[in-house]
């Protein structure tokens, strides 16, 4: 397009520039895990954001910083307009009280006869105290929801270790999906909760476009569903990157749960502290999904490939 430059990068092996963020006149900037392709538009189910205020600051200086280190003029800089209006229509509601998932009696065991007995209601618990993942994101700026960027670059793994982090200090609920979920810590942390007493919840999907992770989901799906854990497939391609956590911590970005992306890819995403962007991701994302999705209540078969892609874990 007239006025367009365009750069492109050549990173290490099975180190790629997995980030998609678009930053606007430096008043917004948009973020997630949709890519820019006709399917993922119309036959995906995608999820991104819209982010304005002081963190657009922060992502308009990632970009700039890549956009340098990737062989454009130093000294392009990003214009950035002084009379940012809001692209909401208002300033974001964060109120003080926040709701909970619904109360899970003690596990005994592990077992699908216990997991069944439980609502696929995700309701709010007047009860409990308030989990200390609430705390892993900062705001000083009143009446604006806490955001803060999570990252996978080089010395920088700000994205595994916050998402490690919510899952082992969980209380009350966990709901999560992606459908390259391959990573064996994140699953076995997520069963550890469970056997805590969380109400952990996984999302995925064995129809996704490519099919030697497809067999190693089989596994994650197995795995998850042995020790306890909720997991529903989901029919279609699901392209979605995110997790909430207690009711007040949630997780959008390009980052997939998968050793590439909590390891080596450059990878960016949100962390954001509060109930009512939770409930948001609730009742647009994790309800609507679920209920199209149809519950694991037996192992999957397994096949042969699923055994070589077990041993291609760590590249995929």
């Amino acid at each position: 397009a007239p006025g367009a430059e365009e750069v492109q990068t050549a990173g290490a092996m099975c180190r790629f520039d997995h980030r998609k963020l678009v930053v606007v006149d430096g008043c917004c900037a948009w973020c997630g895990g949709m890519i820019f392709t006709h399917a993922a538009r119309t036959q995906w189910d995608n999820l991104a954001c819209l982010c304005e205020g002081p963190v657009v600051r922060e992502f308009r200086n990632i970009f700039q910083q890549r956009w340098s280190e990737a062989g454009g003029c130093a000294c392009d800089r990003i214009p950035a307009r002084n009379d940012c209006g809001s692209f909401s229509g208002g300033e974001p509601d964060c109120p003080t009280t926040q709701p909970r998932c619904s109360q899970i009696p003690p596990v005994q065991s592990p077992s699908r006869a216990v997991e069944n007995q439980y609502s696929t209601e995700l309701g709010p618990d007047p009860q409990g105290t308030t989990s200390p993942t609430q705390l892993q994101a900062d705001s000083n700026v009143p009446g604006r929801t806490p955001i803060r960027i999570v990252r996978t670059d080089v010395g920088d793994r700000s994205l595994r270790q916050s998402v490690y982090h919510a899952v082992d200090t969980a209380r009350r609920c966990v709901l999560l999906e992606n459908c390259y979920f391959t990573d064996d810590l994140l699953t076995e942390k997520l069963i550890a909760a469970r056997r805590r007493g969380v109400d952990v919840r996984v999302i995925l999907t064995i129809c996704g476009n490519i099919e030697i992770v497809n067999r190693y989901v089989v596994l994650t799906a197995n795995r998850l569903h042995r020790g306890g854990v909720r997991v529903w497939l989901a029919p279609r391609m699901t392209h979605v990157k995110a997790m909430s956590v207690d009711h007040c911590w949630s997780y959008i970005g390009s980052g997939n749960f998968d050793d590439l992306s909590l390891r080596n890819n450059r990878e960016l995403g949100i962390i954001v502290s509060g109930a009512a962007f939770a409930g948001e991701m609730q009742s647009a994302v994790f309800t609507p999904h679920l209920s199209q999705a149809s519950e694991l209540l037996r192992p999957l078969p397994m096949r042969p490939s699923t055994l070589l892609a077990k041993m291609l874990g760590a590249w995929l």
